[in-house]
């Protein structure tokens, strides 16, 4: 149970609506089903001419290219580069595949990216549910994947993700990866006491700390750790930061290296052993040793699963859960992000 005022008793399924006003837990709980029904919607690209391809969106929306990213990375023979922020890299062209990423479909970065491609020639596809780059694919007849818009970008990656999968030849690995979701489902459900449920017991720590620190070893941990802790910023409202192995041996273990403990601060590691590099694997444990003394705790999560993209999903949905229910621990609702709503306002 959770000391924090306002928090909810994470055994208690039936109090989290006094939270979690739009059940958000249920959108993450319902992932594995997101992504069987996406499988209807599809993306029709021809990549056999492109030399390079550049995928572009920002925040819920772009982490389905890094995760492409990090799935292809060892398979495909032509560079993948995913881009956030307005403009473009100079080498994009009439040679680049742009692949626009925006549930919205009005994101103004993206949108921006979208036109200096149009300008230098390069050939758009798209992913979204309407908005402005619908509108945009529809006038131009650019390849578009037009998505449901039932849950907030952060939640609805399946939607995002699956329609991208078969440019890449990905496809045959999706039911591997939608059953490792059903099985971190099962063991990881509201209704699965926290004395038993991995996910609900991170989560009481991490609702403890102020400061939540996600590392993640080279390739799907580092995409799973970047997820966590943006998670975690917008579900829980809890400040977190991501950095990857083994770079942040190289920088960040610095700054975490103090004779006392830190204890409002807590360091996950993500990991997925299957596909870490040797030389990785033999850095967690030192690199772990050298910091410990500076959180007041350690832990990681880690994949078992066997396809990577098997691997990628289950570490996704683990975090998911997690940012999902330190939401709960914190008496946050995961629901509303008011910040980001002000600084759209802003800029206006």
């Amino acid at each position: 149970m959770t000391d924090l005022d306002g928090g909810i008793d994470l055994d208690e399924p039936s109090h989290y609506s006094r939270v979690d006003h739009s059940d958000a837990l249920a959108d993450v709980e319902g992932g594995p089903w997101q992504w069987d029904d996406a499988r209807r919607v599809a993306l029709n690209v021809d990549l056999t001419l492109a030399e390079q391809v550049c995928v572009v969106g920002m925040g819920g929306s772009g982490i389905a290219g890094h995760i492409l990213s990090a799935l292809v990375a060892d398979r495909l023979e032509v560079p993948l580069f995913v881009h956030q922020g307005y403009g473009l890299p100079r080498f994009v062209g009439p040679s680049t595949q742009v692949i626009a990423l925006s549930h919205s479909g009005n994101t103004e970065e993206t949108l921006d990216a979208v036109a200096q491609a149009t300008a230098r020639g390069a050939p758009v596809a798209a992913v979204t549910s309407g908005g402005r780059l619908g509108a945009l694919a529809e006038r131009n007849d650019w390849p578009v994947a037009i998505v449901p818009a039932v849950a907030p970008p952060r939640h609805s990656l399946g939607w995002l993700l699956v329609p991208l999968l078969g440019l890449f030849s990905l496809g045959d690995q999706l039911d591997e990866a939608i059953a490792a979701q059903r099985r971190a489902v099962a063991a990881c459900g509201r209704h699965i006491p926290r004395r038993d449920n991995p996910a609900k017991l991170l989560a009481e720590q991490l609702a403890q700390v102020d400061l939540a620190v996600a590392w993640g070893t080279q390739g799907a941990g580092v995409v799973a750790a970047r997820r966590l802790a943006a998670q975690l910023n917008e579900n829980a409202k809890l400040p977190a930061y991501a950095a990857a192995l083994p770079e942040a041996d190289h920088n960040a273990i610095v700054g975490h290296w103090l004779d006392q403990r830190a204890p409002r601060s807590a360091l996950l590691m993500v990991r997925d052993p299957a596909g870490e590099h040797e030389r990785v694997a033999k850095r967690v444990a030192p690199t772990l040793d050298v910091v410990d003394r500076h959180f007041a705790w350690t832990d990681e999560v880690v994949s078992t699963a066997t396809a990577p993209l098997a691997r990628m999903a289950e570490l996704v949905m683990h975090v998911d859960l997690i940012s999902v229910y330190t939401a709960l621990a914190r008496g946050e609702d995961p629901t509303p992000i008011a910040a980001i709503d002000r600084l759209k306002a802003v800029l206006a």
